[in-house]
């Protein structure tokens, strides 16, 4: 959950890492998938604003709907359009086998993080069992 990396690429890689880590994605497949979120980013950053980002894509590389969420106290640079750096990253992989459940998954992780309460909780959480308590009960809210 806790990110050391200040950079986005670095950043991304660290959290791709830990996916192959513990087997949700192929360990070969990281540098595909990570140069796949890199050309994502040059067609508009997904640093949403307000401290959060959501760097997704759809490939073959990866099989189920996979959700990840780093942190960063001190901050990522994520050429974040408000300018401030990105706290949180929710990284969203999806198959392209599975369109819709990429939109629903795309839809409730934005939903999540456009809301105050959300992000509120989200940075004043002291572990990950908080943290999945808490995207638990706000994914719930957002159906």
């Amino acid at each position: 959950m806790d990110l050391s990396a200040v950079e986005r690429d670095e950043a991304l890689h660290e959290m791709l890492d830990a996916l192959a880590e513990i087997g949700l994605i192929e360990k070969e497949n990281v540098e595909p998938i990570l140069l796949e979120l890199v050309r994502r980013e040059t067609l508009g950053t997904t640093a949403i604003g307000r401290s959060m980002a959501l760097p997704h894509a759809r490939m073959e590389e990866v099989s189920t709907m996979t959700v990840a969420l780093g942190l960063s106290r001190q901050g990522i640079e994520f050429h974040a359009l408000d300018v401030r750096p990105v706290k949180a990253v929710f990284l969203v992989l999806g198959p392209k086998s599975d369109p819709d459940g990429y939109i629903d998954t795309m839809k409730t992780v934005s939903n999540m993080t456009r809301s105050e309460d959300f992000r509120r909780f989200l940075f004043r959480a002291d572990s990950a069992e908080e943290v999945s308590d808490l995207i638990r009960e706000m994914s719930g809210k957002m159906k």
